[in-house]
């Protein structure tokens, strides 16, 4: 439901933005809340507050954890929504049933340790689901003004980005170029 939702949301407003940021600033806002009551002493006990519990990690490497716990989230739910801008919830929905593939694959190559045999009967229904749907026509009725509308905006982001960067590096080119011309003044 909720990928169907995102997807109905980013095209009717042909915009991730404000999708992402209500995602962000409310997810923020509910799992603060939900944290400090359900977890708090978990939480004290992660980062080595607690003084009853033994420290699970040092409260730089839990900082850490915590940001990249945060990074590819954030990397996660970009992906997903540029995904459902172009494409259908269906499709992105059965995707993500295949990702139980490589956990298996991993399980079996480098644990050694093969999965019961209704894993690969369940892997197969999967797999022939995502070929039976993209072997028919797209249920999503093709409009080429919110595709395109879609791309231009995706387009704008990434320059926005670029350019964004591009200011960065020369605001430093000018900077030294400053203090070079400093230098020079003095000798």
């Amino acid at each position: 439901l909720n990928d169907v939702l995102t997807e109905a949301t980013v095209r009717s407003q042909n915009t991730i933005v404000e999708y992402l940021a209500m995602v962000g600033l409310f997810g923020f806002l509910f799992s603060l809340i939900q944290s400090l009551i359900f977890e708090r002493n978990d939480i004290l006990e992660f980062f080595g507050r607690d003084p009853d519990a033994f420290s699970t990690c040092s409260i730089s490497k839990g900082w850490f954890l915590y940001a990249l716990f945060v990074g590819v989230t954030v990397v996660g739910y970009v992906g997903g929504t540029r995904f459902l801008m172009l494409s259908e919830a269906a499709f992105f929905n059965l995707s993500l049933l295949t990702g139980d593939l490589w956990s298996v694959a991993f399980s079996v190559f480098a644990e050694k340790i093969v999965p019961r045999p209704l894993f690969f009967v369940a892997l197969v229904f999967v797999l022939s689901g995502v070929v039976l749907y993209e072997m028919a026509p797209h249920p999503v009725v093709e409009d080429t003004h919110v595709r395109q509308t879609a791309a231009q905006q995706l387009a704008e982001i990434d320059h926005e980005f670029e350019l964004q960067e591009t200011s960065d590096d020369d605001e430093g080119e000018h900077e030294n170029e400053h203090y070079q011309d400093d230098d020079m003044e003095l000798l």
